[in-house]
């Protein structure tokens, strides 16, 4: 079996897998979005905190919308089994959204920190995003991941 092929599974058929992969695919597709964003502001924004909360307020609106579409295609790619085990596909779409909004504020402070403060040392608008976001991202999906496991967020359905 290729290495794809196992991947492949692995989303399907792991909850952890798969929220993980679509959170981590809306925050880099988000911050793909933000980027053309940040290259708008340039010549209009310059203050690197006003950039930094500029961006956090873009990526959370780009970052939202991406997760609930893969969630949701997720669902629909054949993996009925687990709205049985986690309730209606809008009920568990709500519940991770709401974790996710209680990671929120460490996510952002985090972020718009190490935003401002790395455009404040010098670096590009659009790479110290990509840094602050990409690095927080990470801390914030250890995080999660090992609260989920812990409590059973990312229990597989049965069979």
């Amino acid at each position: 079996m290729s290495l794809v092929h196992r991947a492949w599974r692995a989303y399907r058929q792991r909850r952890v897998v798969h929220i993980n992969v679509n959170i981590v695919l809306a925050g880099v597709a988000s911050m793909a979005l933000t980027t053309g964003v940040l290259h708008l502001s340039r010549g209009w924004v310059s203050s690197p905190w006003a950039i930094a909360v500029g961006t956090a307020l873009t990526d959370a609106l780009f970052d939202i919308a991406l997760f609930a579409t893969l969630h949701w295609l997720a669902s629909r790619a054949g993996w009925e089994q687990q709205r049985d085990t986690h309730g209606s596909l809008a009920g568990d779409t709500a519940r991770l959204q709401f974790h996710r909004f209680v990671l929120a504020p460490i996510f952002y402070i985090g972020s718009v920190t190490s935003h401002g403060l790395l455009m404040s040392a010098g670096v590009d608008r659009v790479a110290a995003a990509w840094l602050a976001y990409m690095g927080t991202l990470a801390f914030t999906r250890l995080m999660h991941t090992t609260y989920g496991l812990r409590v059973g967020l990312f229990e597989d359905a049965p069979g």
